[in-house]
């Protein structure tokens, strides 16, 4: 927590005393605890109830101090390899809302940084994905092709038997032919 984070929960401490001011407390009570619950889900490593709780903090809680460090950890959370439901585009958008809210310089650089991470890291999977129908389609035509080539194959045994069978019936003929002019007395040679 930076030190204007601080400042405003103490702020807000010192206010609790104050009877018109009780709610902000109340609220300010029941935020805080819900973030500790968060953090808790969190280093349980419970990171996608964890992500789910700090989004939750972030939009009921709002106007708290603790909502900048909720909406941080929601989107970091979503953007998480650890998060079996990562979801890059939920961690986009808590980004941008985080991006609007009053942050340092190194922390406005740093969720810069990260969404411009989360960009690349989906172009990549595009690309992945891509390549992958790719490749799906490549192993397709293989697999056409290797049936044809099995085809012609099968194909071409069929005519080589075919042709051995008609060689050998030729072979019959030529050889029946044979001893039919040998028994055929020969007329020509008077």
């Amino acid at each position: 927590m930076n030190l204007r984070h601080l400042a405003v929960a103490l702020c807000a401490a010192v206010i609790t005393g104050c009877g018109l001011f009780s709610e902000v407390s109340d609220s300010e009570r029941a935020a805080s605890a819900a973030l500790e619950d968060a953090r808790t889900q969190e280093e349980q490593g419970h990171i996608e109830e964890a992500a789910q709780a700090y989004g939750i903090i972030a939009r009921e809680f709002s106007s708290s101090v603790v909502a900048v460090t909720a909406i941080r950890k929601a989107a970091l959370l979503n953007a998480s390899a650890a998060n079996p439901a990562r979801n890059d585009s939920v961690a986009r958008a808590w980004l941008r809302v985080y991006l609007s809210k009053d942050i340092t310089p190194g922390e406005r650089e740093t969720a810069s940084l990260l969404l411009d991470r989360i960009a690349f890291s989906g172009e990549l999977l595009q690309r992945l994905r891509r390549q992958e129908v790719r490749g799906d389609s490549l192993t397709a035509q293989l697999r056409e092709q290797a049936l044809l080539m099995r085809n012609q194959g099968q194909a071409i045994e069929a005519l080589r038997k075919e042709l051995y069978k008609t060689t050998e019936e030729l072979r019959k003929l030529k050889d029946i032919d044979e001893q039919t002019s040998r028994r055929r007395p020969q007329t020509g040679s008077r």
